[in-house]
């Protein structure tokens, strides 16, 4: 045999827990290798036993790759037959030190073999791929969005200019859930700005129970949309909208306490009276696709009509009835249709006056407001009463026609009264 190499047989441990009976047959080409059912397997080492061997120590033995490996064909190149062996029996694994062996196998052991090698990856397979793809513990989802009610009890109302549609409120605000996934009520106020230092002080807080409780006290300053069309007789809503910073509405939504809400009856504002305050919740959605539970606490306040009349109405109206004597003045005399002339013009003079005081704490709202038709019908009578007069001064003293300037002055103080009356509630009519 080449080298001092003899035959190699008995059970050979390729594989952990799989032996094989390994017979080879004959030398053929140098190199290491090991071929089993015909796949090349490089790289293994093989415990050789004592017995059978010629010229190999008992041990391990590395089997690399090699480049002269060829299919499973008896050679005998070497041309040294083992001995003691028949030659085409049950060779199934070579291995050789400087040469190899080929292999030949008997095909009821290797179907064998290859259940077992199937029979075994059916046992550590599964329990590796169902671990793998084993599915999470099914966690229920919360398809109803906790309910967290919400009360308003407001202090005082300060700086209200509802012309500028500004005002300032001090008020507490009551939060009361039972869902535990919700920590705390992290609200925002939508339509005003904290008022000064310590705009938001938290007053109390139970979250012990089932039933958790918040208490917060804030001044806010709250700016809305102005309707100043009935001016000087407004009257609107004061609105105090709040929403979750955090929560939407798939996790929670505002439900009204109106039966802990209100304002402190002891309040009053002046120049004003206080209605029943109300609630009204809506979901406020956004573009990115989020929407969240939005409320609003109203209070409806009116002015007082007293006060409106006697503020801004009774002026005007003063102007008006200081020009009407101008029409008991005798015309017939020069002196006197100099101070009906001194009264009309001076009258009007003061409306125009009075007029621009009073809109210039009003915004553009771009129309007419309650007021300024009232003043246009003002302006109608006053220019009328120096009409009027120049009428009555050119009919005695161009035209000598004493009687037509009597007709005229008393025609013209029907007409001068009419005539506004009727533009100002056809400009009603219009609005």
């Amino acid at each position: 045999m080449a080298k001092g190499l003899g035959n190699v047989c008995g059970w050979r441990h390729i594989f952990p827990g799989i032996g094989l009976m390994l017979t080879p047959e004959d030398l053929t080409e140098p190199g290491i290798f090991v071929r089993v059912f015909g796949i090349i397997l490089p790289g293994i080492a093989v415990r050789m036993p004592a017995t059978g061997v010629s010229g190999m120590a008992r041990g391990l033995y590395p089997v690399p790759w090699s480049p002269h490996l060829t299919d499973c064909t008896r050679r005998s190149a070497a041309g040294y037959p083992l001995p003691g062996k028949k030659r085409g029996k049950t060779s199934m694994l070579f291995i050789s030190r400087g040469e190899h062996l080929t292999m030949r196998h008997t095909p009821r052991k290797i179907a064998f073999l290859l259940i077992i090698v199937v029979l075994a990856l059916l046992f550590l397979l599964p329990p590796v791929f169902a671990a793998d793809v084993a599915p999470s513990p099914a966690v229920p989802a919360n398809t109803t969005p906790a309910k967290v009610e919400v009360g308003i009890f407001v202090n005082s109302i300060k700086n209200l200019d509802f012309a500028r549609g500004t005002y300032t409120m001090d008020y507490y605000v009551h939060f009361r859930w039972t869902d535990p996934a919700i920590p705390s009520s992290r609200f925002e106020v939508m339509n005003g700005q904290p008022s000064g230092a310590n705009a938001l002080v938290e007053n109390f807080e139970d979250k012990s129970g089932p039933v958790k409780e918040e208490w917060y006290r804030v001044r806010s300053d709250f700016t809305i949309t102005p309707n100043t069309r009935d001016y000087p007789f407004e009257s609107g809503s004061l609105p105090i909208v709040i929403e979750d910073s955090s929560h939407d509405t798939t996790d929670m939504i505002y439900v009204p306490l109106a039966n802990e809400s209100g304002v402190d009856p002891a309040f009053e504002l002046q120049g004003w009276s206080i209605g029943v305050p109300g609630f009204s919740v809506i979901n406020h959605s956004y573009p990115w696709g989020e929407s969240f539970s939005q409320l609003t606490f109203s209070v409806p306040v009116t002015k007082n009509a007293t006060d409106s009349v006697v503020q801004t109405l009774i002026p005007p109206l003063i102007f008006c009835m200081v020009a009407l004597i101008s029409f008991f003045l005798s015309e017939e005399h020069r002196e006197l249709i100099a101070l009906r002339y001194g009264l009309t013009t001076s009258m009007f003079i003061s409306a125009v006056m009075f007029n621009f005081s009073q809109l210039a704490s009003l915004p553009g709202i771009g129309g007419l407001t309650l007021f300024e038709k009232f003043m246009i019908s003002v302006y109608l009578f006053l220019a009328g009463t120096i009409v009027v007069t120049t009428l009555c001064y050119i009919s005695l003293y161009t035209w000598k026609r004493p009687d037509l300037a009597r007709r005229i002055n008393w025609s013209g103080l029907a007409v001068s009264i009419l005539v506004p009356v009727g533009v100002f509630w056809l400009l009603l009519a219009m609005a």
